[in-house]
């Protein structure tokens, strides 16, 4: 792995990380404040984390220089003011002797310091199943945004160097030359303000012409984005501005509905409300789905709420659906190739967190993972899974 500073965590990322095994895997969790004076507590908390931390690899017997090294880029944030000013509800990190991550999240999480062989992924579920992450698109001529959120929480994407607005593709002077041919004409005053605030574009081909290779180069700067993206995208913009930017569309999950209305007229927080409500039965209808499917299975030896059964259906890709309350964790050794499980009261040096273990074997052998709230697992169990066929006969 090599260094690098991300802000907007990836389904292709997360991949990297569930795939990504050393033996000084260090993760960091802390929930963020996000606006006032709050903001301030952030560095502080974060120092608290890397001094505990630091007790961890110590306890490995990592030279001092070693330890410093792999926590520096954390300490390098404590003082970076513009860094915690642009943060979501979740700061996390992953750090190995080999490089660094560090990503703001849309999720709720605890503050948490793990080690292990591989990194703590169980909150990044989150994003991945039930509680969905989905993009948001605030398409407006004159200011376009990308937003990546969940059900608890909305985070804007940095769109690099995508164009952002009509101006910024068409540059200043064949924008100036735009704006007059829409505005200037004789008898045709008001055109800009219609163009930008809604009213829409009329017959003019050119002005048609100028939005939709605009779209095109905003659709090809979201690709490169997007990538190995499987998550919905809600398309929020004046009625005029959706079936245009729909024929320059490439990204397949876009949504066939969208939110109707300027952004800039409407709070931000009934923008998301709407877009949520259009992405919920999506990510609902799974979780419901494999919630029957325990139900259906209970009587059979296709569910467990067994962590040995777990670990051992996780390894060999027989899970289908894997629920884990939040909380959850059950350090001690599983060895795969014996079977043989050893559980510890407590964290000991050589302890691994076993229920991350499981999920992120579930997960990457094509299983779905969902992180839940107290009460919402089958029959209220910390662990509960479905498995997709019989266990073998010995």
């Amino acid at each position: 792995m090599t260094d690098r500073h991300a802000s907007i965590l990836t389904a292709s990322e997360i991949r990297e990380l569930v795939r990504y095994e050393h033996p000084l895997c260090l993760t960091i969790f802390m929930p963020t404040e996000t606006a006032g004076a709050e903001i301030q507590q952030n560095p502080l908390r974060l120092k608290n984390l890397i001094d505990e931390a630091r007790e961890l690899l110590a306890e490995r017997r990592l030279p001092s220089g070693e330890i410093q090294a792999m926590l520096a880029p954390l300490e390098d944030l404590l003082t970076d003011l513009l860094f915690w000013q642009h943060q979501s509800t979740c700061f996390a990190a992953f750090l190995s002797p080999e490089g660094a991550q560090t990503f703001r999240l849309p999720v709720q999480c605890e503050s948490s310091v793990i080690l292990g062989p591989r990194y703590h992924i169980l909150p990044l579920f989150s994003l991945l199943q039930g509680d969905g992450l989905f993009y948001m698109l605030a398409l407006e001529l004159n200011q376009v945004r990308l937003f990546q959120a969940t059900r608890y929480s909305v985070t804007e994407v940095d769109l690099g160097d995508t164009p952002a607005s009509l101006e910024d593709f068409l540059g200043p002077e064949e924008f100036q030359r735009h704006v007059q041919w829409h505005s200037g004409a004789p008898g045709r005053s008001g055109r800009r303000d219609a163009l930008y605030h809604g009213v829409g574009p009329g017959d003019d081909i050119h002005e048609k012409k100028d939005i939709m290779r605009f779209f095109h180069a905003l659709d090809k700067g979201l690709a490169r984005f997007f990538q190995e993206e499987s998550h919905p995208l809600v398309l929020i913009g004046v009625e005029y501005l959706h079936p245009m930017y729909k024929e320059a569309n490439t990204y397949p999950n876009l949504l066939d509905r969208g939110v109707s209305g300027s952004p800039k007229m409407k709070e931000g927080k009934d923008l998301f409300a709407e877009a949520w409500e259009l992405v919920r039965p999506q990510f609902d209808r799974e979780r419901r789905e494999d919630l029957e499917s325990y139900a259906n299975l209970s009587a059979t030896d296709q569910t467990s709420t067994d962590l040995h059964r777990i670990l051992a259906g996780a390894h060999y890709g027989r899970l289908a659906a894997l629920f884990v309350t939040r909380g959850t964790r059950q350090w001690g050794r599983y060895n795969p190739e014996t079977n043989e499980l050893i559980l510890h009261e407590e964290r000991k040096p050589d302890s691994e967190e076993l229920v991350n273990l499981a999920a992120a074997r579930a997960f990457q052998m094509g299983g779905r993972v969902y992180l839940v709230d107290t009460g919402e697992s089958p029959g209220g169990a910390p662990l509960a899974a479905t498995f997709r066929y019989p266990e073998p006969a010995l």
